[in-house]
């Protein structure tokens, strides 16, 4: 009996289709995180530059030998390292500095260095203070080094505190102190050096005791030593009760902030136009210990004239208030137009028009002279002496005439009069169409030089407020084309001095009237150099519903895993400053979630202020596989075959396996599966 049951059994296992087994496929999940191989790379080029407390990272690509660091544009005056690496520390102080990285060849006379495009301003470490003539309190920040061992020492000697007459110094005691736990090997480099800031707390009051004294305080030459920390309790052991808030980023739309945003720098200004009715002002806390609350920002109405807007950061510390003044310009402060412009000869061409600054007046031969008397549209505004209402004195051909009105804003609007007076051969008859220019323009030989457009007429002679970047400064060229092949073109030689206006005047002689000519000028100012900001970090990263994602600052590569019935992802992410710039792929170019079924990569790039630094962060995306319930019935069905054979066994059975019973009842199977097909 036992062993027909046995076999019933076996029959039944056999039943099952044993190709789930056959074609079973293990799936492994591969966790990492994707590799790009970077071949044929030889020449050294720049991937980032990023500054944190007082270390810089520079990080490159191709094949490096060193880098040169220093605090001057000139590589001669600049410190090299030698390393192979294509990760470089520098410690620095607060200040602006220049990189480059070397390639082969670098030796005396033979330097293969790639400079980077722009000084690296670094605000994150610490600065040399003193105070001087103290009369109250406050505080003093100084530069300290650490060499190794346990204790740092000051990077500049000298008095902190100088009282003034009359007073004297009360207290100097150690504030805040981030010395503590500083490393010199970074990254694997050995660093000589590090700088660290520590702010000193210091009281003056007036001195009735008839003398000044200065309080002993041994933790001005080592703020490590035991006595400097042993009175804190609590969280003031870390500074964290005591730490300043200040803002990490501050916007106004529209306008822009003058100076650019400092976070020590509390005093802005912002002009708008007449027409600009709202301003909207917006910031950016700091984090972690100096966290704090930020109020006085948003959409503000503004009236003519100048206002100002206070935007306070407050923790349990202090409270820092950073001042926005915005000037609204009154109109009658910004019109520099005239309502009518009277001559004493009739002709003007075209006919007057506020809008419209340039006119052509033919006179006859025997007019030698014109009275001009030109009218303000507004009384706010005023005529450049010289260039006022007056009597001109004409000269045979063209006479440029300039009426040059300035507003209350020290803006200059140019009417032009182009006065031709007609001599008695053909050359002064047609001057006005001879000696012109068809092209005027600006060129420069370097890439990556955006230069003003200048709206060229020919029949206009001067074109002011033209502003040319500090990069082109020793490049800049004049592009010009007469309308009369042969006509020559002399442009005078020129200087472009920072924020001054220089003129540049292009003389053109016609060659079939040598004696007509005219002279185009253009009045140009040489901007500021900028500093553009390199930093393209993400301050934040998150997944909805995928709490396993923790971002890290220092970390680029992350991994996610969707649920079974889970195919689309929602992505949150903040940069650390609000002039990177950050694109992902999680989106088709309609602007819909991409759909994802597992091993897809999700990237995000940031690119910094400067264009050139770049960030890259990538998510990897896996998912649940289902269960396969057949696969695992049948390893079920088979544990239990086997322990009712092993029962079996131990109970004396003998088990035999009816092989002709078994083909029999798979042959009966075949025979009722074609019989149904037959029907």
């Amino acid at each position: 009996m036992m062993k027909k049951v046995f076999n019933y059994l076996l029959l039944l296992f056999l039943c099952f289709n044993f190709s789930n087994i056959v074609n079973a496929k293990v799936d492994v999940q591969d966790n990492g995180y994707m590799m790009q191989e970077l071949a044929n790379i030889s020449g050294p080029k720049f991937v980032s530059i990023t500054a944190n407390n007082d270390l810089v990272t520079v990080k490159t690509s191709g094949s490096v030998v060193g880098y040169y660091w220093g605090e001057s544009p000139t590589l001669s005056q600049a410190k090299f390292t030698s390393t192979n690496s294509n990760t470089y520390y520098a410690a620095v102080k607060n200040g602006i500095y220049y990189v480059w990285v070397a390639g082969s060849g670098v030796s005396t006379g033979n330097v293969n260095a790639v400079m980077y495009s722009y000084g690296i301003k670094v605000t994150s470490s610490c600065t040399n203070q003193r105070v001087e003539n103290c009369s109250g309190s406050g505080t003093i920040e100084r530069c300290y080094i650490y060499t190794g061992g346990k204790s740092v020492t000051p990077e500049k000697t000298g008095t902190l505190v100088t009282p003034a007459n009359g007073y004297k110094l009360d207290s100097l005691k150690v504030d805040s102190n981030n010395c503590s736990n500083l490393s010199l090997t970074v990254g694997g480099q050995r660093l000589a050096q590090r700088y660290c800031r520590v702010v000193f707390a210091y009281m003056c009051s007036k001195n009735t005791g008839g003398g000044s004294t200065t309080p002993k305080n041994d933790c001005v030459t080592n703020p490590n030593a035991a006595g400097c920390k042993n009175t804190c309790t609590g969280c003031a052991c870390t500074n964290s009760c005591k730490t300043i808030p200040y803002l990490t980023g501050l916007t106004v739309s529209p306008g822009t902030l003058s100076p650019a945003f400092d976070t020590k720098n509390t005093a802005y200004n912002v002009v708008v136009d007449a027409s600009v009715s709202q301003i909207n002002i917006q910031a950016v806390g700091s984090r972690g210990n100096a966290s704090g609350t930020i109020t006085g920002t948003g959409v503000k109405n503004l009236s003519y004239g100048t206002q100002t807007f206070k935007i306070s950061i407050a923790n349990n510390a202090k409270t820092i208030d950073y001042y926005v003044t915005v000037t609204r310009q009154d109109p009658s402060y910004t019109d520099n137009t005239l309502s009518a412009i009277n001559l004493s000869v009739e002709g003007l061409n075209p006919e007057f028009n506020p809008a419209v600054t340039t006119y052509n007046l033919d006179v006859e031969n025997n007019v030698d002279s014109i009275t001009i008397d030109a009218v303000l549209n507004n009384e706010n505004a005023s005529f450049v002496e010289g260039f006022g209402p007056r009597t001109v004195e004409l000269k045979e051909g063209t006479n440029p005439v300039q009426i040059r009105v300035l507003n209350k804003n020290g803006e200059t609007n140019i009417y032009t009069i182009n006065v031709n007076r007609l001599g008695m051969d053909a050359c002064t008859r047609e001057s006005a169409t001879k000696a012109r220019l068809k092209v005027l323009a600006l060129k420069t030989d370097k890439k990556d030089i955006k230069l003003p457009k200048i709206d060229f007429k020919p029949d206009q002679l001067t074109y002011s407020g033209i502003q040319i970047p500090y990069e082109a400064r020793n490049n800049l060229y004049i592009d010009t084309a007469t309308e009369i092949d042969g006509d020559t073109v002399k442009v005078n030689d020129f200087e472009l001095v920072k924020n001054v206006e220089t003129e540049i005047k292009i003389t053109v002689t016609s060659r079939e009237c040598p004696n007509v000519t005219k002279e185009y000028i253009i009045l140009a100012t040489l901007m500021d150099k900028q500093i553009l900001d390199n930093n393209a970090l993400l301050s934040g990263l998150s997944v909805k519903n995928h709490s396993e994602l923790k971002y890290a600052k220092n970390v680029n590569n992350y991994a996610i895993t969707l649920a079974k019935n889970e195919s689309k992802v929602k992505l949150n992410y903040t940069t650390e400053t609000s002039t990177a710039i950050c694109t992902d792929n999680n989106k088709d170019d309609k602007g819909n979630l991409v759909s994802y079924n597992g091993g897809e990569v999700i990237t995000i790039t940031c690119i910094a202020q400067d264009g050139v630094t770049k960030e890259v962060y990538t998510i990897k995306v896996n998912k649940q596989k289902k269960t396969n319930i057949i696969v695992v019935l049948l390893i079920v069905i088979l544990i239990v075959l086997l322990l009712i054979y092993l029962v079996l066994r131990l109970l004396g059975y003998k088990i035999y396996f009816n092989f002709e019973m078994i083909g029999s009842f798979f042959r009966g199977i075949g025979d009722s599966i074609r019989r149904t097909f037959d029907r």
